[in-house]
């Protein structure tokens, strides 16, 4: 049982990670490319506030799998 949480909580790991690369990833090329796209000032508001949702979740997540680690340590 021991060896399944673990790999699970690797599993999330890799999640958030990807999350975290993804999100900071698309939201970087969006910046770049939004004035030649002609992407209003409020589209991109919107997707800064998807982006820090993302972030938000991954920082959570990451948290909680930080906080268990310890406590099954000791």
């Amino acid at each position: 049982m021991n060896e399944l949480n673990k790999n699970g909580k690797e599993k999330q790991g890799r999640l958030i990670a990807l999350i975290i690369a993804g999100s900071v990833l698309f939201w970087s090329v969006l910046q770049g490319a939004a004035p030649s796209l002609g992407i209003s000032a409020r589209y991109m508001l919107l997707i800064d506030f998807f982006t820090l949702a993302a972030l938000a979740w991954a920082m959570i997540s990451l948290y909680k799998i930080v906080r268990s680690r310890r406590e099954r340590r000791g």
